[in-house]
């Protein structure tokens, strides 16, 4: 449990490193801010999804099944909101240590990519890590995910 936690609290300095190095290291005067923002076009979101997809545009999530799988997904459930989407990247990868340079690897790569790509406005790294998916997949969950979460900040260290 403490290489995971380990891992997650790295994991969140490095990309905050990353989004640092990137902007002023000083924060932004309201004027600046604001002309920054009469430069940007109109936010139109991801719009390349298409509609019968079921995905999401984080890198990881914690939220719905947390158990992905390979291959061809199970057809969405009618009338349950997003009965077809996946936790990433799932319980037993989290649980595993040995998979935690892969999901690092994964991070830094795609962050490292599109770090300078100005069509980029944010991002979303980890989708409510401490999700524990109560009233879905529960019963699914590592016993220890809420305890583990990036936002458990009772024994994580600063981030500069």
């Amino acid at each position: 449990m403490r290489k995971k936690t380990l891992f997650l609290l790295l994991l969140l300095c490095h990309v905050t490193a990353v989004a640092q190095s990137t902007a002023q290291a000083e924060r932004w005067t309201q004027q600046r801010a604001n002309e920054w923002h009469k430069k940007q076009s109109w936010l139109v979101g991801c719009n390349y999804n298409p509609a019968n997809a079921i995905n999401e545009l984080v890198l990881f999530d914690s939220v719905w099944d947390p158990n992905p799988q390979l291959g061809k997904q199970r057809a969405p459930k009618p009338g349950v909101h997003n009965s077809g989407w996946m936790q990433s990247p799932g319980a037993k990868a989290l649980q595993d240590a040995a998979q935690y340079p892969r999901l690092e690897a994964y991070v830094k790569g795609v962050v490292g990519a599109f770090a300078k790509d100005k069509r980029i406005l944010a991002w979303d790294i980890w989708n409510e890590p401490d999700n524990l998916n109560g009233n879905s997949y529960g019963a699914l969950e590592p016993k220890n995910k809420g305890a583990s979460s990036p936002s458990d900040r009772s024994n994580r260290p600063a981030c500069r």
